[in-house]
């Protein structure tokens, strides 16, 4: 009686172990195939996919080819010495390209786009464009940054490339306001109220410029905030003619080797690959426990 007792605590203890380590590994299965696909998201979004497909001064055919790939294709943005580096497109609706890239295809990280209201040419007296605010700073990732004085200063132009022309952007203030904000998102904002709506902007304003004017159309950077799910981060700035055609690959981020491994990874192997692989690891180390086990229980009875 004594040892079937044994026997059976023995085999529950076993069972209780494996469960164990069987929900251990499980876990770290997960959380590994989250970690990837997290890095998967932010290479897909990363400028640098897009650079082949920059206009430069003596090579568009690139971007004709996107504009062939995508008709809702309208410009190009790149804000100096950032990450901002992105073709711009304009949708149907505000909605079409939440999450949708550039190529049309299903993306979690969506693509920049200009308000479906706008004139595709950028020429209201106010355009507004927006990106998700996204890890490592891609995307809209980065506009949060100019929050910060010092970057402000240091970062106030940019290049809008649209219609077969290059424009000077001067950034002249960022500020945070609600998403739902009509005297912010002011569209058509009709020319006469120019003045108003710049002063509401300055109002609102972290960071500004103090050598501004308002002579030219305005555009509008907008991305969710850190803080409340309806508070937007904005950075507005003056589109002027007379802007420097791109250099390739001018302004983006580095291309981050890690985030490319990762994303190859992924794209290799799914949950359930890394699951069953995690199964499989299970297996062999509860049968390599038993053996050691048996081993250690012959020695002893010898």
């Amino acid at each position: 009686m004594e040892k079937t007792a044994r026997i059976i605590i023995r085999a529950a203890g076993e069972i209780i172990t494996t469960a164990a380590l069987a929900a251990a590994v499980l876990i770290l299965a997960l959380a590994l195939y989250t970690e990837l696909e997290s890095y998967r998201i932010i290479a897909e979004a990363d400028s640098v996919r897009y650079s082949t497909y920059k206009p430069t001064a003596d090579d568009t055919v690139t971007f004709d080819e996107l504009l062939e790939l995508n008709g809702d294709v309208v410009g190009w943005i790149m804000i100096d010495g950032t990450g901002i580096d992105y073709p711009i497109v304009q949708g149907s609706s505000n909605e079409e390209y939440i999450n949708k890239n550039v190529f049309g295809e299903f993306s979690l990280s969506g693509a920049i786009f200009l308000d479906y209201r706008c004139s595709a040419g950028f020429t209201d007296p106010l355009s507004v464009i927006y990106g998700h605010n996204m890890t490592g700073g891609v995307m809209f990732g980065g506009l949060k940054e100019f929050e910060n004085k010092e970057y402000f200063d240091s970062h106030r132009s940019g290049t809008l490339y649209c219609g077969g022309e290059y424009y000077r952007l001067e950034i002249f203030s960022c500020f945070t306001a609600n998403g739902h904000d009509p005297t912010v998102y002011r569209i058509p904002l009709n020319a006469e109220a120019v003045g108003d709506w710049t002063e509401r902007i300055l109002s609102l304003s972290e960071c500004s410029a103090e050598d501004m004017d308002t002579d030219a159309p305005i555009l509008l950077m907008s991305t969710c905030s850190s803080g409340q799910t309806d508070e937007r981060t904005l950075l507005a700035a003056h589109i002027r003619p007379g802007g420097s055609p791109f250099v390739k690959n001018d302004g983006a981020v580095p291309d981050g080797g890690l985030i490319r491994l990762a994303d190859k990874l992924q794209s290799g192997f799914g949950a359930g690959e890394l699951i069953a692989a995690a199964l499989v690891w299970l297996a062999l180390t509860v049968i390599y426990v038993r053996i050691r086990r048996k081993s250690n229980g012959q020695k002893h009875g010898a």
